[in-house]
């Protein structure tokens, strides 16, 4: 018998423009592509293979709100996918020496929280923290409390769904709140942008001067092809390389006080050689955190690019 309150969506959303709203809440249909989630599986096998036994591979796949919030029958009458089983299928067909975070059912378990906002695609970062959870059981570590940190609020955030939906009301009026815990360690990193300037900028910035479509920016400054951060608290040598898109963003402020070292890369944005970058810079554990959207032979190919 579960104590978690059920926070299951039963009523069956509307279209309007390019997203589907129910009440206050905006999703994506979710489908399953078979080769697409065999290429990733294929590509994770081949990176695996190309960093060695002596590095630990973590991939998570994070579902979407669609996945988690939406019953199961009302994701079948808008004609999509389980995510459960997609992500299920992916990690069958992944090596056993590759470490697979799974977070679906947890994410499930506290679907009446503030997983997902509602007037934007990505989760929120208290759902990252229960997958950070999850992480933390994978590596044999304890993972921080949230009474641990300093929580930051950032009110008033407006995403991605609110312009999908032709300006919605519904959404425009229910305005997100951007929520973020600073990590104790540090709250500074290094970026290097698109056109290969580096700068010093916090962790978790403080949004609340950033504009209503922009306050999910608080996290690592957003999009960046190259981050790379260093917990002075820590000097055990530990490294983590973490590739990621944007559902990766609000996901690296809670590792940052478990290693002394720690590289961000979006593989969208960034062509460095990561084969040789992980010996060079002594990398135990390289994690692939993916939203399954980003499941994708063409997100695939970027990814094994990077691993020559």
């Amino acid at each position: 018998q579960s104590t978690e309150k059920d926070g299951t969506i039963h009523e069956v959303p509307d279209h309007v423009g390019q997203v589907y709203i129910t009440g206050d809440r905006g999703f994506d249909i979710y489908y399953f592509n078979q080769e697409n989630v065999d290429a990733y599986a294929s590509m994770i096998n081949t990176v695996k293979s190309r960093v060695g036994q002596q590095v630990n591979l973590y991939d998570m796949i994070i579902p979407t709100g669609f996945g988690v919030d939406l019953s199961e029958d009302v994701q079948k009458s808008l004609g999509g996918s389980s995510q459960k089983d997609a992500i299920s299928y992916a990690y069958d067909r992944m090596d056993p020496s590759v470490k697979k975070v799974s977070v679906f059912d947890t994410l499930v378990s506290h679907n009446s929280e503030y997983l997902y906002f509602r007037t934007d695609h990505h989760w929120t970062s208290l759902g990252a923290y229960y997958a950070y959870q999850e992480f933390c059981k994978a590596k044999g570590i304890t993972a921080h409390k949230t009474s641990d940190l300093q929580e930051k609020d950032f009110p008033g955030f407006i995403g991605t769904y609110y312009s999908l939906s032709n300006q919605s009301s519904a959404l425009g009026n229910n305005p997100d709140t951007v929520q973020a815990w600073i990590p104790n360690g540090t709250n500074e990193m290094t970026y290097t942008d698109q056109n290969g300037n580096s700068y010093t900028y916090p962790i978790v910035a403080d949004a609340s001067t950033f504009s209503s479509e922009n306050k999910y920016l608080a996290f690592i400054a957003g999009d960046q092809p190259y981050e790379e951060i260093h917990n002075p608290a820590i000097t055990d040598g530990s490294s983590c390389l973490i590739l990621k898109e944007s559902f990766g963003n609000c996901f690296v402020p809670w590792l940052v006080d478990h290693y002394q070292n720690l590289y961000v890369i979006d593989y969208r944005y960034y062509n460095g050689n990561l084969t040789q970058f992980v010996p060079d810079h002594q990398i135990q554990d390289v994690i692939f955190l993916n939203n399954t959207e980003a499941v994708t032979a063409d997100r695939a190919a970027m990814m094994l690019n990077l691993f020559p």
